[in-house]
């Protein structure tokens, strides 16, 4: 009996430091490389990001101006996905004792982790997606205007919605996607603010099974129109729109070609020149640190054009030009009677 016992305590005792181990290897190596170029070049480039650089037109717009400028420089260009922001301070201490220029960043929890990394690295200039953080030397970022864009996916599902009822989907953990949110419901309110918006927030694990769930039962509400986050975990919810003859706005080209009966129009997002940029005062040694907002393109579905009345289109090329010339906050405006 005390030799069973014995054995099963080691066996336990074994097990423990195998799975502490494993917990070590995850949390100091990253999940995917990629590295192109030649390691002596003079000039390198790090791009590292918490998801796969296809999962989202801002992480993919990106890459490709990495590539575009890796080309044009000569430059060595080296990608870490998958990292999460427990990882990140190990991963970007490789890229800095291998003399990197410019460093990358897209997290949603990267923010102040990139911050006690611009000032641990000085000469390393950081960028980092989808914020609004600085430091004024090495510290810049590129950000999406995402409750404006919602804005106006909320406008073309008020101008679409013929029941007077939408649903809006979106994950907790991605602020992002809470301000897009945020956006949409406002632009819904200033076509017609007697149209019910069910709302409801999961987490991205959540996205395939749950989501889907919710818009079934936003459905039998009558919901015709749907808006969700647009990322690879949202093809439950457009799978469903597109069977259930409910329209959808997206944020990424590729949902036209893959849902052409439901998806109406999307914003998409193309950050490829602002990287390129970024990189380019670098290498020129004109980093400013600053944030810099990048504006997005909106693009119809013209087999489903139609679905939206002539007004509404020109209502809302109308909104989006007082946005972007500046003329028109949204974030002070009051429903439409």
């Amino acid at each position: 009996m005390k030799k069973k016992k014995i054995l099963s305590i080691l066996i336990g005792f074994i097990v423990i430091i195998g799975v502490m181990v494993i917990g070590l290897l995850i949390n100091t190596k990253p999940l995917k490389n990629s590295d192109q170029g030649q390691k002596d070049s003079e000039f390198k480039i790090g791009y590292i990001i918490d998801g796969n650089k296809d999962d989202n037109q801002v992480y993919t717009s990106a890459y490709n101006g990495i590539l575009n400028l890796k080309t044009e420089m000569n430059a060595y260009f080296s990608m870490r996905e998958n990292i999460q922001v427990d990882q990140l301070e190990t991963n970007v201490d490789k890229y800095t004792n291998d003399n990197f220029d410019i460093i990358i960043l897209g997290g949603n929890d990267y923010d102040e982790t990139a911050k006690a990394l611009a000032d641990k690295y000085p000469d390393t200039d950081f960028v980092v997606l989808n914020s609004k953080i600085n430091n004024n030397k090495n510290l810049s970022s590129l950000n999406t205007d995402l409750r404006t864009a919602g804005f106006i996916r909320g406008m073309l599902a008020g101008y679409t919605t013929k029941r007077n009822v939408v649903a809006a989907i979106g994950y907790t953990d991605d602020q992002p996607t809470i301000h897009e949110l945020y956006g949409f419901e406002m632009g819904v309110k200033y076509v017609n603010a007697d149209i019910q918006i069910y709302g409801e927030y999961v987490t991205k694990r959540e996205a395939n099974t749950k989501a889907g769930d919710l818009l079934k039962e936003f459905a039998t509400y009558g919901t015709d129109v749907v808006i969700a986050a647009s990322g690879k975990d949202d093809n439950e919810i457009f799978d469903i729109a597109e069977n259930s003859n409910i329209y959808a706005f997206g944020n990424n080209l590729s949902l036209i070609e893959n849902y052409p009966n439901t998806m109406i129009a999307v914003c998409s997002f193309n950050i490829t020149g602002g990287v390129e940029d970024m990189i380019r005062m670098t290498f020129d040694n004109g980093f400013m640190g600053e944030s810099i907002a990048l504006e997005f393109d909106l693009e119809y579905n013209e087999g489903l054009k139609a679905r939206l009345p002539i007004r509404g289109i020109d209502r809302v090329e109308q909104t989006l030009e007082a946005i972007r010339s500046g003329k028109l906050d949204i974030n002070k405006l009051v429903p439409m009677e």
